[in-house]
């Protein structure tokens, strides 16, 4: 069975990786936009996936088609016996099988790599039997449902002591993808946010500054979000998701007037 197929791999062998933070690092490079932990540990989990069917491509390449009783197979054609150890082979012959209790199926003769003699071996074997394949292999998305859980605290900790992510909230983006928020924006923030005595969304506060709009709107947001959680004259009385920016002294102001 495949490894990334377990529960037993993702819970107790499953690390991230500088290669994996490398690969979201490419990844948030080509997207431009933050993504959030879940979206993350979905490409790695995906990206596990992959390199392990890869792999496995791999190794069987040249050694033939994985004999299963219930194929059937031709002369000359190479075959792959995981159960003999890993040896091939190549069908010399095919003929009839012989038991009426089996139903009709085939006997092939194989000349085994190593070994002197024909060996024979059911094919087209109708009924059920242990040497036939029948992993049932899951989609990364229904193992994220299953075993998700188990990547998320492994992974916001390998992005939270690179140099490289940065975070608002539950949305993860590159340092060096930022837009630039300065000192001058966040004056104004305070100033639309002072005339209008009432938190606002960081869509309207954008309103009014000169970000350019040829970033994506949501890194644009980002930026502007994490800019506001560094300085201490801006508060979130919103949730984390959706924002709402207020300020300090004013908040200050009503619980005392309260």
């Amino acid at each position: 069975m495949r490894r990334t197929q377990t529960e037993e791999y993702w819970r107790d062998e499953f690390d991230v990786t500088e290669e994996d933070l490398g690969i979201l690092y490419e990844l948030f490079l080509e997207e431009g936009v933050p993504r959030s932990t879940d979206y993350l540990a979905q490409r790695l989990m995906e990206r596990r996936c992959q390199e392990e069917e890869e792999a496995l491509q791999k190794a069987l390449e040249g050694k033939g088609t994985v004999y299963q009783p219930r194929d059937s197979y031709a002369v000359g054609e190479r075959l792959f016996f995981p159960a003999l150890g890993g040896v091939t082979g190549t069908v010399v012959g095919v003929r009839p099988g012989e038991n009426p209790g089996y139903g009709e199926f085939s006997v092939i003769q194989v000349e085994l790599e190593g070994t002197e003699g024909v060996r024979e071996f059911a094919a087209d074997f109708p009924l059920p039997h242990r040497l036939n394949r029948d992993e049932k292999v899951l989609p990364p998305a229904e193992l994220y449902r299953r075993y998700g859980h188990y990547l998320l605290s492994n992974l916001w900790e390998r992005l939270e002591a690179s140099p490289d992510f940065v975070h608002f909230g539950d949305q993860w983006f590159l340092g060096g993808l930022m837009v630039e928020v300065h000192v001058g924006h966040l004056n104004i923030a305070e100033a639309m946010i002072d005339l209008a005595d009432a938190p606002l969304t960081s869509e309207e506060l954008l309103k009014e500054m000169e970000l350019s709009e040829d970033i994506p709107l949501a890194a644009r947001i980002f930026s502007l979000n994490y800019a506001l959680a560094q300085d201490e004259r801006f508060v979130n009385v919103g949730s984390e998701g959706s924002p709402r920016w207020f300020l300090a002294y004013h908040q200050a102001e009503e619980v005392v007037s309260a």
